[in-house]
């Protein structure tokens, strides 16, 4: 009995620290916006969140709805959820009960496909930027990280919203709620991508956050024939061992693969605490010699790993904010290799698609 309850008190402790941390690194979050800050950015956005959804239902569970639009961020003033609304069903948005089977209402979307396929042909390169968010993470977040990388990396984004319920509506229970939310969400998210693909000419890239990884995880699996450009793993919350035994099945799904780690990061090793077993996640390993020292037999070549621990991160205490100037830089590299805003270092001579990034002083 002793130890259930010391067990107990550990759990306890490390959710009430988690959260307090999440609070204030989402609050230095919303100020800190550099040359960016005051730009409107529109978002395009596909979210199964219920609370916005004007349908009547009898049961909510039972009549799902999925609602897409378009979001116009301006960064630095924090939306409101009547704006989000409001915005989401002006044209050209829609909401779809997609009730029994979201196959049946597909075409629904088009119009909204052939909006945003407008966007996608403005770009040189015909680019993309899905955005998958992580967990405890209201529709605000969400939108204002995706309006981020959308102008770091100067292209459209898409923001799949799934219905991760955020610290202030659950609590303490945040993190559960939100493990259990994307099991519905994890239904629609590859549908969904399967129809963008087929109604649109984007080269993808998926950027992936936190425990947004398993979304995306479970995209490859259903859909063995689907083919990313590129997918960035932001500090992924998945299991480490699972990942490194099934990498090699998805190696052809892929142009690249950038997985995002650190040394530090305390939601990551709550993580692996409270709902897995103390499996070590992805995105944080202490000592990152003992799995990538050398080459591990199933990685892919066209998969790189990169230490972010040495970037600055402002004042965020956990240790889990997205790197947005390292993710665009990596986005690029291949396309413009004179913009030396990081420098590379191969810390492991015999593996050399493990990277260590930092901010180069040179420039």
């Amino acid at each position: 009995m002793y130890k259930s309850l010391r067990h107990f008190s550990k759990i306890l402790f490390v959710f009430i620290v988690c959260l307090l941390c999440l609070a204030i690194s989402q609050a230095v979050t919303a100020i800190s916006y550099d040359h960016y800050y005051k730009q409107s950015i529109p978002v395009y956005v596909i979210t199964d969140r219920k609370k916005y959804s004007t349908a009547q239902s009898t049961d909510a569970s039972l009549h799902p709805v999925i609602q897409a639009g378009i979001v116009t961020v301006s960064l630095g003033n924090r939306l409101t959820r009547q704006s989000i609304n409001s915005q989401l069903l002006s044209s050209p948005g829609v909401t779809i009960n997609i009730s029994p089977s979201l196959l049946d209402h597909l075409n629904e979307l088009d119009n909204f496909m052939t909006t945003l396929n407008t966007q996608i042909i403005k770009t040189p390169q015909h680019e993309l930027l899905v955005y998958l968010h992580g967990c405890c993470e209201g529709p605000q977040d969400s939108l204002e990280e995706a309006a981020q990388l959308s102008a770091h990396c100067n292209c459209p984004v898409l923001l799949f919203d799934w219905s991760s319920p955020s610290v202030r509506q659950a609590g303490v229970w945040a993190y559960i709620q939100s493990d259990r939310a994307l099991e519905l969400s994890e239904l629609y998210f590859g549908q969904l991508m399967e129809h963008l693909a087929d109604k649109t000419s984007a080269h993808i890239t998926i950027i992936s956050y936190s425990m947004g990884a398993k979304l995306l995880r479970n995209y490859l699996r259903q859909f063995p024939e689907c083919f990313i450009d590129q997918i960035h793993l932001v500090r992924p919350d998945i299991s480490l061992p699972v990942f490194l035994l099934e990498q090699n099945k998805f190696k052809k799904q892929y142009g690249k693969m950038y997985i995002y780690l650190s040394t530090k990061d305390l939601t990551l090793q709550s993580s692996a605490v409270l709902m897995s077993a103390n499996v070590e996640r992805l995105g944080m390993q202490r000592h990152p010699s003992q799995w990538f020292a050398k080459p591990l037999p199933n990685t892919p070549p066209n998969t790189t790993i990169i230490d972010i621990s040495k970037l600055h991160q402002g004042l965020d205490p956990r240790g889990h904010t997205i790197p947005f100037d390292a993710v665009s830089w990596m986005h690029d590299l291949d396309k413009d290799k004179t913009i030396q805003t990081f420098e590379i270092r191969r810390p492991f001579p015999t593996n050399p698609q493990f990277w260590e990034l930092n901010y180069n002083n040179k420039k």
